[in-house]
């Protein structure tokens, strides 16, 4: 995806395993993060990467919607956790935890 090229260009990469279990790190809480404040093309990539978030949750990934409102709070002035939250809730989607939506016409 075109999260895991960025990430891949930076070095980086998306969780696996054990921590993908949940849309956000364990105990974390964006209210109180209190690390560095994103410069100006960080903060338009975490900007890009709540829009798509949205989106996801408009078209059905419903459990993903609190972490998603949550984040959403901090496009003004977002910090290095709220960007590393949202890797984290994209490596939830791409886990592909098993899942259904039925609809009754």
């Amino acid at each position: 995806t075109n999260v895991e090229q960025t990430l891949k260009e930076e070095g980086l990469a998306l969780a696996t395993g054990r921590s993908t279990g949940q849309p956000f790190p364990e105990k974390y809480l964006p209210e109180i993060d209190i690390t560095p404040e994103l410069g100006d093309n960080l903060a338009n990539r975490f900007q890009q990467y709540i829009g798509i978030l949205r989106w996801a949750v408009e078209l059905g990934c419903f459990d993903i919607n609190v972490e998603v409102s949550k984040l959403s709070s901090f496009c003004i002035n977002p910090r290095q956790g709220n960007l590393e939250a949202t890797y984290s809730i994209f490596a939830y989607l791409k886990k592909g935890l098993p899942s259904k939506l039925v609809f009754d016409p």
